[in-house]
């Protein structure tokens, strides 16, 4: 028969090939360059192409099986993941023991219980009743204080601080007052007592933004995370001086008690000249309830001795309750 070009030859359908079928090759590991054109059959070829480590990956059953292996068991694949997938509706992909994926974990989104907004003036210092009264002037029986446990936060007997009395007592009180109100409702509250009477039972967890002004125009943030469920606590205070510096504080998953208790988170630059009050926050974890939320208390420019300026701050407060 005569030679034939390998483009000249009759073509073979691939239904028609079996495993007995040859093929010819060349072996380049050969010496004698008379012996080396060979014959393998169509099944060893298949069967090389499967077990050799030549591709990168396997064609084993369980690689090739429209099914899962998760830790070698095998996991049926969600429908989920057939086709494409919109990464931002999910949370996580889920990869099998083949790097395949076969699930993905939909965005659970927190549901808000309730959402509260706050806004008005606080002091910073006095929470004494009996001393503020309850007309529009509340006035403190002296100007400067001495006593740093009672600042650095404000609570519900903390008033709005509307400035300077007739008789001129409270001279460090002067700004911009407002009264305090709430998105649900306005009363025009003279202290700061609804926000604190809230208790948070059935709650998971809640989240509580803090936003300062000070009399002279220098702005702080606060945010607090408190997790009831777990009864823990995190969060962060960039707190302004009477001088304009910004301090940085941040609870560190603290615990909290079930009793009340007051934490102070940790920090730097407070105390001394120009400086703020150790600032705190007052939780109840058994009552699951808030009674104390720091605010920046000034200490009067004084190296020695400093005195507590009982000073008027503008808030708003935006607290988030989850279940």
């Amino acid at each position: 028969m005569p030679a034939k070009k390998i483009s000249e030859l009759e073509a073979v359908q691939s239904s028609q090939l079996v495993n007995n079928d040859l093929l010819t090759i060349v072996d380049s590991s050969e010496t004698d360059i008379t012996n080396i054109n060979k014959k393998i059959t169509i099944g060893e070829f298949v069967s090389f192409l499967r077990d050799s480590s030549l591709f990168p990956i396997s064609f084993n059953n369980s690689f090739i099986n429209p099914v899962a292996f998760i830790d070698g068991v095998q996991t049926p694949i969600s429908t989920k993941v057939q086709g494409g997938l919109n990464l931002s509706e999910y949370s996580k992909i889920l990869i099998d023991d083949y790097g395949r994926i076969y699930d993905a974990e939909e965005l659970v989104e927190a549901v808000d219980l309730d959402i509260l907004y706050a806004s008005g003036t606080s002091a910073t210092l006095i929470k004494d009743r009996s001393v503020t009264g309850n007309s529009g002037n509340p006035r403190p029986n002296q100007t400067t204080y001495t006593d740093q446990t009672i600042g650095g936060y404000f609570n519900e007997n903390s008033y709005f601080n509307p400035g300077k009395g007739s008789n001129n007592i409270d001279a460090e009180a002067q700004g911009n007052p407002s009264t305090v109100n709430y998105s649900d409702r306005q009363n025009n509250d003279q202290y700061w007592d609804y926000l604190f009477s809230i208790n948070y039972q059935g709650v998971k967890r809640t989240t509580v933004q803090l936003y300062y002004l000070t009399q002279s125009g220098f702005n702080g943030t606060g945010f607090l995370d408190i997790d009831w469920a777990n009864a823990r606590l995190n969060g962060n205070l960039l707190l302004p001086s009477n001088n304009g510096n910004n301090f940085p504080f941040i609870f560190e998953n603290n615990s909290i008690s079930a009793e009340d208790l007051t934490y102070t988170p940790k920090g730097q630059n407070f105390g001394g000249s120009n400086g703020l009050v150790q600032p705190k926050a007052i939780l109840n974890g058994s009552e699951r309830k808030i009674k104390g939320l720091p605010i920046p208390t000034f200490l009067e420019d004084k190296a020695t001795n400093p005195s507590i300026l009982n000073s008027s701050i503008a808030m708003n407060v935006i607290i988030k309750s989850f279940k």
